[in-house]
């Protein structure tokens, strides 16, 4: 069969290898390289984190054709910004805080604040259809702001997989048209999600949101930190996380191209791992000391599962940062804080503690951290 069924009136379509071996598609269009490509994008990340401030940024930077994230060189497209969960003022001060004093908003950026979601879906098609032929780039921001009311009696896993479908469907008819879907991710279970698990399983919702988009795209800073992370995952783009570093809502990569982006999460990624390591390591000798035992390498390699060489090499680090302290050749044990000192005196001893970094454990006395001189205690010291 040469002939597609669809020519023949067929409700499916069904083609031979022979009919689409022979057919010639256009590349891979992207809105931003690497981060956005044709179709729909979903892009989560935790409230408060500056997911409107970034996407806004990105919009800036597409509608006027100037680099993306500082660094991602885009070509100029038309641009919708569904920004329903912002006022016109506070869109304005974003864009002259993001574009700086005396650059004008882009006309290319066309935005919508409001409007019932019958409302939102004439807008955003018709809108579709007077760009179509220029790779135009929508964000819908948010997801929740512009789906529809749902029933509680609703399926759930299938009412979010037809509700982006549908937005697939509607950006799929555009050639080169990219969608960006802004979500929030779930509440963080006890044992906290970063740095474990798919970060797909961070999106809040059902699967079915992150299984009918294109593409899912998750942002993740810590509070009060710069630094953050972007992670990206989809149908058609490559899989990578790139460093990212937020300074006063202005959104830039960690380095001066996506490589070197990726190098730093890369790293950054290698830290945390190395960092939790540590503070099991760490947790085990003082669990150890307050036993009475002090801590080898074998002991922390038979409890944790790690090797002896990463054992020693960790103890010897943590005892160099003052996290613990060495008792002995090959031994560990607690650091020596004021209330310990402070009990040991009391028996008439003068205890004499050559200390790095000591943290107290009694909030009455307060914290004091040594600095690796010799510090001579009495009773009347930690009083």
């Amino acid at each position: 069969m040469n002939v597609p069924h669809d020519e023949q009136h067929s409700p499916a379509r069904i083609v031979s290898g022979a009919w689409l071996d022979a057919q010639h598609f256009p590349p891979l269009q992207y809105a931003i390289h690497e981060l956005i490509a044709e179709g729909l994008t979903l892009l989560a990340g935790g409230p408060k984190i500056g997911k409107s401030w970034f996407t806004f940024g990105l919009m800036l930077a597409k509608a006027s054709g100037t680099p993306a994230l500082g660094a991602i060189p885009t070509e100029k497209s038309p641009c919708l910004l569904m920004a329903l969960e912002d006022g016109y003022r506070r869109l304005q001060g974003r864009a002259r805080h993001l574009l700086g004093d005396g650059v004008p908003i882009p006309d290319g950026l066309d935005i919508v604040i409001k409007g019932t979601y019958a409302e939102l879906m004439e807008a955003l098609v018709v809108w579709l259809d007077d760009h179509r032929d220029q790779a135009p780039v929508v964000t819908i921001d948010t997801l929740g702001r512009f789906r529809p009311p749902r029933t509680s009696a609703s399926d759930s896993f299938g009412a979010d997989y037809r509700f982006i479908g549908d937005l697939k469907r509607i950006i799929d008819e555009v050639p080169g048209g990219s969608m960006i879907v802004v979500h929030h991710t779930r509440k963080p279970s006890n044992a906290g999600s970063e740095g474990g698990g798919d970060f797909v399983d961070q999106v809040s919702g059902t699967t079915a949101l992150s299984a009918a988009a294109d593409a899912t795209v998750l942002l993740t800073r810590r509070r009060h930190e710069d630094g953050a992370i972007l992670s990206v995952t989809g149908r058609d783009v490559r899989e990578a996380e790139y460093a990212l570093v937020s300074d006063d809502g202005r959104w830039r990569l960690d380095g001066t191209s996506l490589a070197e982006a990726a190098d730093v999460a890369r790293e950054a990624r290698r830290s945390d791992s190395t960092s939790d390591d540590t503070k099991s390591i760490v947790a085990l000798v003082e669990k150890r000391a307050l036993g009475g035992d002090d801590t080898r390498a074998a002991d922390v390699s038979e409890a944790l599962g790690i090797d002896d060489h990463k054992a020693r090499t960790y103890l010897a680090r943590a005892a160099d940062r003052g996290q613990i302290r060495k008792s002995g050749r090959g031994l560990y044990t607690r650091v020596a804080t004021v209330a310990t000192v402070a009990n040991a005196s009391s028996t008439g001893e003068r205890n004499t503690r050559n200390t790095r970094n000591t943290v107290t454990e009694s909030q009455t006395i307060g914290q004091w951290q040594g600095s690796g001189e010799t510090i001579n205690y009495t009773p009347e010291d930690a009083a």
